[in-house]
């Protein structure tokens, strides 16, 4: 009997629409729906999805540890669901009981899992066992576009501010850090269409990608300096007044002034002339005069845009100055001269990137990671959001557009669980208050490393893992397998035993996304609109494993938690999220294809709405980032100055960076035959002319080093990336044993783990990211290599 089942791939959030085939309960195939409304080609990870259900190297059955986390084999015994969810909750219970529910940490996977779908119910969860400790990659992933934006366009912890590009409506298309092509498969097709529609494409990356091969402008930017480039396009556009001069005037806070005393906003109360804590000061364009400015009231005056005066405050005189004018002196050091010599890029491109961007609009903007992983990253958000903020194309149609691309469920987080004393209880919040721990309670891996080894600011004892492979998904794995070792108690679900997983004393196996139901949807981030969809499973479970969300609602009901997890009920949690939607779970799983959930859009809300922040308009100036004492305007360090400190640039000459294959999804996917045949060994590409100097021929075993560690490699050379760069993949660790290709140790030098290779030492202040994309490095040729990798 064969089936044809109409689904999508959960494999990451782009959640492409494919139909299932299944053949005498066996699942054979998987093909693009292409009657579906978002209708997109496949990436072939989705294709494999057969590979990943049958593959051999899931894991069948509970497990638990009986040999030291030390040893090299720990000893694995099977045993029953029962008797691994008791010794959970007993062991979670005892650690709350004795050292409080902050020594409890939850590890979760999103945008390269389908466990993005359920991370209302892990925090849910969380929330009711009284723990601020949900440890995720965001830091270094889509905070700072996702949330960083809030500081610029909205108030800090408010999501996806930045908007969503309408590709295809803009006249220019700005990409930053992101190669769509490997990655956003929801995306990559708009922007095609966009540019073949006469829309101009930048694209800044130090590899020319496919994307960048078909770019009008290619901004080859030295790995770690997009935020010089960006300020140095704000330094070009602000002195030859390409910007939009009412919107700057009339939407941002550029007219308000600044106190040179204290560099903070000047306020009318410091004028005696308002007792309101949130009434600002401008200068009246015709009598430059003080001007009272109250967010959300109409002015009755034009403001002064570019000036400044002295006012007495207190018996003193305090010069004042416009914010127009700071960001004015700010960005002149970024004279495209001088821009030029700092990243590389030429300063004839750097203007022609800056008319571009300001002479067709809309224009609009997208980036990624390779513009997250820097510790300059919050600020390179900043610069990237003011730049787009001088174009005045925010919210409009074909710019950056505040939309609703997620269907308006019910998401049953139970913020409602947490407290105050519980949130502050964050392991990072003192770090990082207005990063991700104070605005979606997000701890980064090393601040919970350094609480199990030093139980500072309190000891850290348990961690629950529910995919997410983080000691090598993120840098210094080093450091993550000597927490690991000594933590006391943890808990891994997953396909796998991957190396974070090795550690565990207790592995459950989980069902992959093609043997679960679930309530989604696949988002067209274009409109207000999407698809909500029933993805039933497509076959059983294999061996033992069961569904996460099963595990998630098991354990809720020994620790106390039944009432609050619908009573084990999964699908009346589903029928809780539809309430606002008035449909049944009912109607939507007999909805082939999903039901179209559509809004109209409205452009330009803050015309209406103003912005939701401490000024009510984007804010160039940030007062929250000067009160946590962070550069309330755009700022960018320069890392190559804190290499040559450490004494690293002579000894390093290169410089590492890495990017992802369309193959592989983070640490996944190395076992699967049709996907590691395209990329059978870890490889570093490397400049053809480089590898000249370095005697290294295409396929040559190489050593990639840094100062932290070693790594091995196979050489690619190639003529698309930069004479002083290299490039290679995170995620080495798995085995096919079909193809006969070789595990990596990823905490070798013979391995493969370019997370060996970065510390965490230099860290973006507000954020808390890591200087990833743009290292110094040194690349030799490897003698006493054979092709399996192996040394010998």
């Amino acid at each position: 009997m064969t089936k044809q089942i109409r689904t999508y791939c959960g494999q990451c959030y782009n959640n492409c629409p494919v139909v299932a085939h299944v053949e005498n309960d066996t699942f054979v195939k998987v093909t693009p729906d292409r009657n579906h409304i978002y209708y997109r080609p496949i990436c072939p990870k989705g294709i494999a999805g057969p590979e990943l259900v049958y593959n051999k190297q899931r894991i069948q059955y509970p497990m638990k540890r009986t040999r030291p986390k030390g040893d090299n084999d720990p000893g694995w015994v099977r045993i029953s669901w029962d008797e691994a969810l008791d010794t959970i909750a007993h062991r979670l219970t005892q650690i709350k009981k004795d050292n409080g529910p902050e020594a409890i940490a939850i590890n979760q996977s999103f945008a390269g899992s389908p466990l993005w779908e359920i991370g209302c119910y892990l925090r849910r969860f969380s929330n009711l066992l009284g723990t601020p400790n949900s440890i995720t990659t965001t830091h270094i992933c889509n905070w700072h576009r996702d949330f960083a934006s809030a500081l610029t366009f909205a108030k800090p912890g408010v999501g996806f501010q930045s908007g969503w590009p309408e590709f295809e409506k803009s006249r220019c298309i700005l990409i930053l850090g992101n190669n769509p092509e490997n990655t956003l498969n929801s995306f990559r097709g708009k922007i095609n269409n966009a540019h073949k529609s006469g829309a101009k494409l930048i694209v800044v990356d130090p590899r020319k990608t496919a994307l960048a091969s078909q770019a009008d402008l290619w901004l080859q930017v030295k790995p770690g300096t997009d935020g010089a480039l960006i300020l140095s396009m704000i330094h070009i556009i602000l002195t030859e007044n390409r910007y939009d001069l009412n919107f700057v005037r009339d939407w941002t806070n550029a007219p308000l002034l600044v106190r040179m005393d204290t560099g903070g906003l000047l306020k009318g109360k410091d004028l005696g002339l308002s007792a309101d804590e949130n009434t600002f000061v401008m200068l009246d364009a015709e009598t430059e005069q003080p001007k009272l400015y109250r967010p959300g009231v109409k002015l009755f005056s034009v403001p002064l845009l570019e000036g400044e005066i002295t006012v007495q405050i207190s018996k003193q005189a305090i010069k004042c100055e416009t914010v127009f004018q700071l960001l004015k002196k700010a960005t002149e050091q970024y004279h495209p001269d001088r821009v030029t010599q700092l990243t590389g890029v030429d300063k004839n491109q750097l203007r022609e990137a800056a008319r571009l961007i300001t002479q067709h609009k809309p224009a609009c903007w997208y980036s990624y990671n390779g513009v997250e992983q820097s510790f300059n990253a919050t600020q390179t958000n900043r610069a990237i959001c003011i730049l787009y903020a001088l174009t005045g194309d925010f919210d409009k149609s074909g710019g950056n557009v505040l939309l609703s691309p997620f269907p308006p469920l019910n998401y049953p987080y139970g913020f409602e669980f947490a407290t105050p004393d519980m949130f502050q209880k964050n392991l990072a919040l003192h770090d990082h208050p207005l990063g991700p721990a104070g605005t979606i309670m997000s701890v980064p891996p090393y601040l919970a490393y350094e609480a199990i080894l030093n139980e500072k600011p309190y000891p850290l004892k348990a961690l629950l893992c529910f995919g997410g492979n983080i000691a090598i998904s993120n840098p210094d794995s080093k450091f993550a397998r000597e927490a690991l070792q000594k933590l006391d108690f943890q808990v891994s679900v997953d396909l796998f035993i991957n190396p974070t997983a090795n550690f565990a004393d207790i592995v459950l196996p989980a069902a992959s996304f093609w043997e679960v139901n679930r309530l989604g949807y696949i988002p067209n981030y274009q409109g207000n609109e999407s698809t909500l969809q029933w993805r039933s499973a497509v076959v059983q479970p294999q061996g033992e494993s069961r569904d996460d969300l099963w595990i998630i609602f098991q354990l809720a009901k020994r620790l106390g938690f039944d009432n609050q997890f619908w009573h084990g009920d999964i699908e009346a949690s589903f029928e809780h999220q539809l309430k606002p939607l008035n449909i049944t779970l009912a109607e939507l799983k007999k909805a082939a294809g999903g039901i179209l959930i559509k809004h109209d859009i409205t452009y330009q809300k803050y015309k209406t709405q103003g912005f939701a922040n401490l000024t009510g308009r984007v804010e160039i100036f940030s007062q929250p980032l000067k009160d946590i004492g962070q550069a309330p305007l755009p700022d960018w360090q320069d890392p190559y100055i804190q290499f040559s400190d450490r004494g690293w640039t002579e000894q390093y000459p290169l410089i590492l960076i890495t990017a992802k294959l369309k193959e592989f999804c983070h640490t996944q996917n190395r076992s699967m035959p049709s996907l590691r045949k395209q990329h059978p060994h870890p490889f570093l590409e490397i400049n053809d002319r480089q590898a000249a100097q370095l005697n290294i021929q295409n396929g040559d075993w190489v050593t990639l080093e840094t100062v932290q560690g070693a790594i091995t490699l196979k050489a690619k050379i190639s003529p698309d990336i930069a004479h002083n760069v290299v490039c290679t993949q995170h995620g080495w660790w798995q085995s096919c044993p079909t193809l006969k290709l070789p595990s990596y140790d990823p905490f070798s030098t013979a391995g493969a783990n370019v997370n060996l290779l970065f510390i965490n030492e230099l860290r973006d202040p507000v954020s808390g990211s890591i200087q990833a994309r743009g290292f110094p490095c040194r690349v030799k040729k490897k003698a006493g290599h054979n092709q399996k990798g192996l040394e010998i």
